[in-house]
């Protein structure tokens, strides 16, 4: 069987040297183009690199726990004639979503054009140096091209209510401690630093979607919006709620940074909306604006009803990064975090 060479690619990011974290798949194990090969990291990302070719993973050429750089050979595959490829391991439409969306656009059929990323994959660049060959068609219609519907990038949203009962206990502690004296105790602020402190746990929602790999981002930079003003906090998984607050006092500059996770508070009388993700990101949270509400509470030796200061959490993720099961998991984390704020040490 004919045999190809895997070598380093250059990360979206871009990047010298990259690590090997560890290898995903065994010499042995059968591939599809575009699956999951390898985990490589520096210190700014981590990224899984995919198979670019149907075949086996003949040969890992690198351990794990060696930096290499870009371009390097690290395996090699044993790859498959198209006669004896399995049904599993048939080629996908080689095509990007942004590359369907163009080509559609002006009558192109994308699958006809040679393709220059992973696995022969057809990118926008590839798309719009045909555009650009291609004589004017001039009054000529263009041919109709149905676009995949698995080509669209998958924007879920899930949401869960949090109780702001201890938020509000902490700030009147905090509010009479001299050290806390012209900071700001918003409730964003406690949704932030639970944020800062659940993104590591769950780094899928640190990272974005590439057409060569998902990028996960090792540093938890926050964009906040607010009504009239944003702030955008870099290194926040090294921050107290106090450096968080010392942050957003001196709104270093306006959110909106593509890279960063974005948390952004409604108005008054919105009470859930759905947060935009930007490109550079897989995930943003929306924080409803807070409203008085009946609740029925469990205490020993039966139940009361009492009114309780709650909002609504919503988070918006990309699909082809992160489940539901993720997306749920992340949001009980900083519903826990928020609601035992009172009981936490915050200085």
């Amino acid at each position: 069987m004919p045999s190809s060479e895997y070598r380093l690619p250059a990360p979206p990011a871009g990047a010298a040297e990259l690590t090997l974290l560890r290898w995903l798949k065994r010499p042995g194990d059968a591939l599809a183009p575009g699956e999951p090969l390898v985990i490589v990291a520096n210190e700014r990302l981590e990224l899984a690199l995919p198979a670019d070719a149907a075949g086996v993973l003949a040969e890992q050429l690198c351990p794990a726990g060696a930096t290499v750089a870009a371009g390097a050979l690290i395996a090699t595959l044993t790859t498959l004639a198209p006669e004896a490829t399995a049904p599993a391991l048939a080629r996908p439409r080689a095509a990007t979503p942004v590359a369907w969306r163009i080509a559609a656009q002006r009558g192109l059929d994308p699958l006809a054009l040679p393709g220059s990323g992973v696995a022969g994959r057809v990118t926008k660049a590839d798309v719009l140096a045909a555009l650009a060959r291609r004589a004017p068609a001039g009054d000529r219609p263009p041919p109709t091209i149905a676009l995949p519907p698995a080509g669209a990038a998958p924007h879920v949203i899930t949401a869960v209510e949090i109780d702001l009962c201890g938020v509000a206990a902490a700030r009147a502690r905090l509010g009479a401690d001299p050290r806390w004296r012209g900071l700001p105790l918003p409730d964003s602020l406690w949704v932030l630093a639970a944020v800062a402190d659940a993104l590591p746990r769950h780094p899928a929602l640190n990272g974005s979607w590439h057409e060569d790999g998902i990028l996960i981002r090792r540093r938890v930079d926050l964009a906040l919006a607010e009504v009239g003003w944003g702030a955008l906090v870099l290194g926040a998984q090294d921050l107290n709620l106090r450096g968080l607050a010392r942050a957003l006092a001196a709104r270093p500059a306006p959110a909106g940074a593509g890279s960063a996770f974005a948390v952004v508070q409604h108005p008054p009388g919105v009470w859930c909306g759905l947060p935009e993700i930007r490109p550079g990101q897989s995930a943003a949270l929306a924080i409803g604006a807070p409203r008085d509400v009946p609740a029925v509470l469990a205490e020993p030796g039966g139940e009361r009803v009492a009114v309780r200061r709650r909002c609504m959490l919503a988070l918006a993720y990309d699909a082809r990064v992160i489940d539901q099961h993720r997306a749920d998991a992340f949001l009980r984390d900083i519903k826990g975090w928020v609601e035992r704020a009172d009981k936490r040490y915050l200085v």
